[in-house]
């Protein structure tokens, strides 16, 4: 390698550790090399093999640039109506059930939600969440350190939020037992805070009870919005935020992704990825190629 393709090489490294945050020692634990050789190259100190380490370091580099990425968010049909039912909750202090299959963008419209309007509190449960777990975490976002008692973590939440008119959206409400769903519609009747719940339709049905037992908790819903498969105006919006001039390309992603906005977003980015290797426009082919990668 010559001086100036060294020196190249050198100034990519560093804009790269300025430009992402990734700290040194990250870069060189991914390459694979020790922090120390990583160090003394970047201040030009390294005895070794400076070759060496250049590429390791441009090879990693050059993989996070391959990696998918989190894809901004695009007024699709499901963000609007999550904006507004939101809005409608904080609003009037209202409790709503959000429901409808994985992929149709629920989370990345409910996080994206709580980024945008302060106060909102954002919280998603897991299989592993109980009662428990799910107040330590609400108590974590009043910037409060929780307990061990399930009664104190709720007593401390319930003292903090009356009155204050915030929102509290819980995702992947399905995974909930009714202990921590009852215990929420407690929050809410005490606080006077808006609630919503997200999750699949397995929710509704918690809610309500195998033999409709839970007539307490569902009643509190005033606002149930099911969501659904994205439409074909909604993949134009999508691709042709990423793609210029692409409508004629949404028909192929619209097909291929089956109204999952999952697999639309790692369509797009593997066809630009494909595209771009291969120094060729994005088209049906293309597309389809893409498809091929994500289900090999």
């Amino acid at each position: 390698m010559s001086n100036t393709q060294a020196t190249v090489a050198l100034d990519v490294i560093k804009s790269y550790l300025s430009e992402s945050g990734v700290s040194a020692n990250t870069l060189a634990k991914g390459a694979g090399i020790s922090a120390a050789a990583v160090s003394q190259y970047l201040s030009g100190k390294y005895t070794g093999d400076n070759e060496n380490v250049e590429n390791a370091l441009l090879g990693f580099i050059e993989a996070q640039k391959d990696k998918i990425q989190d894809a901004p968010i695009v007024e699709i049909d499901t963000v609007r109506r999550i904006n507004s039912i939101a809005n409608v909750c904080r609003a009037n202090g209202k409790l709503a059930v959000i429901c409808g299959r994985a992929g149709t963008g629920k989370t990345t419209a409910s996080k994206n939600y709580a980024e945008k309007n302060r106060g909102t509190i954002y919280v998603c449960a897991d299989l592993s969440c109980t009662a428990q777990d799910l107040f330590i975490e609400l108590v974590k976002t009043l910037g409060i350190r929780p307990e061990y008692s399930l009664r104190a973590n709720f007593l401390t939440c319930r003292d903090r939020l009356t009155g204050t008119k915030r929102l509290i959206i819980i995702d992947e409400a399905e995974h909930l037992q009714y202990k921590a769903l009852d215990l929420l519609r407690s929050l809410f009747d005490a606080t006077g805070c808006g609630l919503m719940l997200v999750g699949t339709e397995i929710l509704i049905h918690n809610l309500r009870g195998k033999r409709g037992e839970y007539e307490q908790l569902y009643s509190r819903v005033a606002i149930y919005q099911k969501t659904v498969p994205l439409e074909i105006e909604d993949v134009e919006s999508f691709v042709s935020a990423f793609i210029p001039k692409s409508k004629h390309l949404a028909n192929t992603f619209f097909k291929l992704c089956g109204g999952n906005m999952r697999i639309l977003a790692l369509l797009v980015w593997d066809s630009i990825r494909i595209a771009e290797v291969n120094g060729i426009p994005i088209s049906a082919d293309v597309i389809k190629s893409a498809t091929e990668d994500l289900v090999s």
